[in-house]
């Protein structure tokens, strides 16, 4: 992918996206990294970007999908707090929220109040293993 200039500091870099590819046990969809204003993506499978008619290089493509995906992820980090603070009092923190499909797994993972990862993998992935490598690779 061609990188984007965003106004935070990345962290998933190739050696994280390997580390949460490792986990999957399997083919990894993407990982895309997002704060409430703006995301980064750090990786797209071709099976992902062959999936949205995406040919070859064609990097605006994906950006323009994963903007209407940032639109919905990013009130994630909105409803933290209502897990914590109303719902849930005796929690601490929200770790991750999964959304199970027929077609694979969304996972968002929190890592601060305000930065999460969008992980896309197949139905069959192993949730608490990538959130957990990925938590650990990036010292969440």
């Amino acid at each position: 992918m061609t990188e984007r200039e965003v106004e935070f500091d990345p962290i998933l870099d190739d050696g994280v996206v390997e580390t949460v590819r490792g986990a999957a046990d399997g083919p990894l969809f993407a990982l895309v990294e997002f704060t409430p204003t703006e995301f980064r993506i750090a990786y797209v499978s071709s099976a992902t970007r062959a999936l949205y008619g995406v040919e070859g290089d064609d990097d605006e493509a994906m950006y323009d999908y994963f903007a209407t995906v940032h639109e919905y992820v990013n009130l994630d980090l909105a409803e933290i707090d209502l897990f914590t603070e109303s719902l849930f009092p005796m929690a601490d923190d929200v770790r991750y929220i999964t959304t199970a499909l027929d077609m694979g797994k969304m996972v968002r993972v929190y890592l601060t109040d305000d930065r999460g990862v969008f992980v896309a993998m197949p139905s069959d992935a192993p949730v608490e293993s990538v959130v957990t490598a990925l938590r650990d690779a990036t010292e969440a």
